[in-house]
């Protein structure tokens, strides 16, 4: 096999970003990150101490543009993308001569667009994974370089599911990343024909609707709990996070966001006559209260 010492340039923040420039360090020659501090999910100073450690120069960005010159004065022949939140023009994609490999957590073509693993969660599904393909202009449409994929079960959150899936998918980009620059390996078309879209995530799309029964707002707190901000209710005007809940066996009969004590659980009701026990939320809540629409 060739040796590849610093032939590729890293895109990338938090744990994912992390994780994959340990898996592909001994190819990196620049890294290019994001000054995220005021995010709680942030590894600025995991990576650029790694980054300093092995002597690769590192290029804190505070948004998209500059990237066009790191990329050019590193000349490398793939960079690789992890953790990486702004759109790529066309020229800059151009640039290396085996292109851009991006990670996306999701198996494409499903769950192209932002936030894949949150709506994939959210639709239920049982299987979610994560794929390295070359960025093309059209989003996340690429061929594909390689997939590994983790099983949902059913206590799993979206943080149970990252600890299993940020490590499996960087080994994958650590196995994938020699075999591209070896050119051992091509990248697979999509089948578009099976491509599914998600929509950004807006900061109100967190929001409980009480409404529905108690089985699908557990899904939906579970999909947004740490490391992410999580799924709210209103309480009093204010934005309540609810970390960790699950339905509870018994019938329910309240108005939907009706707050009541049954035992020790905290229990709010919810659609179809059904029940949720809040077991993590920010601040306590009290028998009486009522979480929805009625508190804005």
């Amino acid at each position: 096999m060739t040796d590849h010492n610093r032939s590729i340039v890293l895109l990338t923040s938090k744990a994912v970003g992390l994780a994959v420039l340990d898996s592909v360090l001994q190819h990196v020659s620049t890294v290019a990150t994001v000054d995220d501090h005021g995010d709680d999910r942030t590894q600025l100073d995991e990576i650029t101490k790694r980054c300093r450690d092995s002597d690769i120069p590192v290029h804190i960005l505070s948004d998209g543009r500059g990237l066009d010159r790191v990329v050019t004065d590193a000349a490398p022949r793939l960079v690789v993308v992890a953790g990486w939140y702004w759109r790529i023009p066309a020229s800059v994609l151009g640039l290396p001569q085996l292109g851009f490999a991006g990670l996306h957590y999701s198996l494409l073509p499903a769950f192209r667009g932002g936030s894949p693993l949150v709506w994939a969660l959210l639709s239920g599904t049982r299987t979610v994974g994560a794929t390295l393909f070359r960025m093309t202009e059209e989003i996340d449409a690429g061929p594909v370089w390689g997939q590994v994929s983790i099983s949902v079960e059913e206590d799993d959150d979206i943080g149970s599911v990252l600890e299993r899936l940020t490590p499996a998918a960087a080994r994958m980009v650590g196995d994938a990343v020699p075999k591209i620059l070896d050119g051992l390996v091509e990248p697979l078309e999509q089948d578009h024909t099976q491509a599914s879209y998600c929509l950004q995530r807006l900061p109100n799309d967190g929001r409980i609707d009480w409404t529905q029964d108690a089985d699908t707002i557990t899904r939906f707190i579970r999909a947004q709990t740490h490391p992410y901000p999580g799924a709210f209710a209103m309480r009093r005007g204010k934005a309540l996070r609810i970390w960790r809940a699950r339905p509870v066996n018994e019938a329910v009969v309240g108005q939907p966001g009706q707050v009541a004590r049954i035992g020790q659980r905290v229990v709010v009701a919810c659609g179809g006559g059904t029940g949720l026990a809040v077991e993590s939320a920010e601040s306590a809540l009290r028998s009486g209260d009522r979480l929805g629409a009625a508190d804005d």
